[in-house]
């Protein structure tokens, strides 16, 4: 039988908001990740209002200063729909908008000061999770820099190894 104990077992929660020592400990599980995998990159952490806790481009990061700002947008977008930015992107697919092509993604893009990036590579950090519903989003990171054709590694999976190694 459930009972709220075996729920409360399974369940794991953090603080109400995201903070720059939780921020840190996300960047410096990103950065082992994508150091181990030589895929240098920039990675974002921002709060649950979009605003930055920390960023931080690594030694030979592609594209060189985009990619900080890239990573902040990602990770803004993923705070603002709650959602990684790969659903996001598979939502605002060009078959499946308005009758213009990216109509709404440009309207939205123009609401949001231009801070819109579905491009995959940003996951929500969530205060917690249980297998009924997920939690409140408390923040999100962002990841730019990694090639394509990486096979399995890609900027989410750089982002995932951050948000992980809050929960461990």
């Amino acid at each position: 039988m459930l009972t709220q104990e075996t729920i409360e077992r399974a369940d794991f929660s953090l603080s109400e908001n995201l903070t720059l020592e939780m921020a840190e400990k996300m960047l410096d599980a990103a950065e082992r990740w994508a150091r181990v995998n030589q895929v240098p990159c920039s990675i974002a952490v921002v709060d649950k209002s979009g605003s930055v806790l920390a960023v931080h481009r690594m030694d030979d990061s592609a594209f060189g200063l985009m990619t900080p700002d890239i990573a902040i947008s990602k990770a803004y977008t993923a705070v603002y729909f709650a959602h990684s930015t790969d659903l996001l992107g598979a939502t605002i697919d060009y078959r499946s908008v308005g009758p213009r092509l990216g109509q709404w993604y440009i309207g939205l893009m123009t609401q949001l000061n231009g801070h819109l990036n579905c491009i995959p590579g940003a996951e929500p950090v969530r205060a917690e999770w249980n297998s009924f519903t997920p939690g409140e989003v408390i923040g999100g990171i962002g990841v730019s820099g990694v090639p394509d054709g990486m096979g399995e590694i890609s900027d989410t999976t750089v982002c995932q190894a951050g948000v992980s190694a809050l929960y461990d």
